[in-house]
């Protein structure tokens, strides 16, 4: 039985250490939870802002497609008309009654030439 009182007795002198202890470790775990949800805030900032980021970043991409391609289409419009625009110099250089009369005569001389051929090659 002295050995039941002697550990009452340690037992009753370990005891406010132990409620020391315990509310120390109840600090430490209100901090920690504290902190976490500081940081658990913090982090759900850093990711809404990368997101914010990426959706800017799409924006500006989807943007600067969509600038390049009319420039694209402006450039391509002009081309085409200045290619329509020599292609119609280029026609408007020739005179079609001379080019008529050109072919005429090539082609009388072409029938000429093979309707003497044709006699000479018969006798």
């Amino acid at each position: 039985m002295t050995e039941t009182a002697e550990n009452r007795s340690k037992h009753s002198r370990a005891w406010p250490a132990e409620s020391e202890i315990e509310a120390y470790r109840r600090d430490l775990e209100a901090s920690f939870l504290l902190e976490e949800s500081a940081l658990e805030a913090r982090r759900n900032e850093v990711v809404e802002r990368l997101d914010q980021m990426e959706e800017n970043t799409l924006s500006q991409a989807h943007a600067e497609r969509a600038n390049m391609k009319n420039r694209r289409e402006q450039i391509i419009a002009s081309l085409q008309e200045i290619l329509d625009q020599r292609y119609q110099n280029f026609l408007s250089g020739f005179d079609r009654k001379k080019l008529l009369e050109e072919l005429a005569r090539e082609s009388m001389s072409l029938l000429c030439s093979a309707c003497g051929e044709a006699k000479g090659g018969s006798h």
